[in-house]
């Protein structure tokens, strides 16, 4: 598993502002802190192992919160993204006929839980409704401790981020033991999905699978890799035997990294970037 934690000295000993932007895992927890207002990254951390849906722990969130320093005042702006399997995308015409009660079973098989909200975005763009599972308590907290903060669903940050690419491409975002896949046409959106993987050739059957489910042909289609995978690594390395437009997908201007971020991949960083940008809008 790949670890980090990166900061720079001089982060908090000024009287600069910054950006939280941060990724929600059912037992992790990732975030970056950017210096505002040019966007530079000036701290990245991978916290791992953490119990189950710690985030519904009102004293467990907030201790995490408060060790890492993310309660301290410069920080202006706070986003956070949910990543889990717990969404939809509801075709417009289908979701004004649909309760949420049965909008919520078609997220999970529990159905309705008081710990969640049903939150729907309108995807106007493609006239689809994304809707996921909020965590109520996390809504309370992070409203209580930030002026202004933002939450979303991880794999609706990853459709805004390909809005903009031209298709077709399959985006593969590896996450610790996660991958969210995004698999868009030029301006057609067609797929996003969450999946776990114990193993590289779980992540290949994923994404095969992904492009066999709307006729796309491996040796044509240009598909995009990021996250926390190493570009010369096993995974990297069997994907490249099977799919022949395989592409590292990350930000090349050294003009968006603190100097402690020189040498690394910046893939690792991607998802984090895609929150700062995300303009919350279809």
């Amino acid at each position: 598993m790949i670890q980090f934690d990166y900061k720079s000295s001089e982060l908090f000993l000024n009287k600069k502002s910054y950006k939280l932007s941060s990724v929600i895992g059912e037992d992790n927890f990732y975030f970056g802190l950017f210096e505002l207002p040019h966007g530079t990254l000036r701290q990245a951390k991978f916290i791992s192992n953490l119990p189950r849906n710690y985030y519904l722990n009102d004293d467990l969130f907030v201790s995490i919160l408060e060790r890492e320093s993310l309660m301290n005042k410069q920080i202006i702006e706070a986003s956070f993204a949910v990543q889990s399997p717990s969404f939809t995308i509801i075709p417009d015409f289908l979701a004004k006929e649909m309760p949420d009660s049965e909008i919520s079973r078609e997220i999970s098989a529990v159905g309705y839980d008081n710990r969640y909200i049903l939150t729907g975005s309108s995807m106007d763009r493609w006239q689809s409704v994304f809707y996921y599972l909020e965590p109520a308590t996390l809504v309370q907290q992070l409203a209580a401790i930030y002026t202004e903060s933002r939450i979303s669903h991880f794999n609706s940050t990853l459709i805004k981020r390909g809005k903009s690419m031209k298709g077709p491409f399959l985006m593969l975002h590896i996450y610790d033991q996660t991958l969210q896949t995004v698999l868009m046409d030029d301006d057609q959106f067609l797929q996003s999905n969450d999946y776990r993987f114990q193993s590289s050739d779980d992540v290949l059957y994923y994404a095969l699978l992904n492009l066999k489910n709307h006729g796309l042909d491996p040796g044509e289609t240009v598909v995009y890799y990021t996250g926390m995978v190493k570009d010369d690594g096993p995974l990297a390395g069997l994907l490249c035997k099977h799919i022949r437009n395989l592409e590292l997908l990350d930000n090349k201007s050294l003009a968006s990294y603190s100097n402690v971020f020189l040498g690394k991949q910046k893939s690792y960083f991607f998802s984090l970037e895609c929150l700062y940008h995300a303009d919350h809008q279809w």
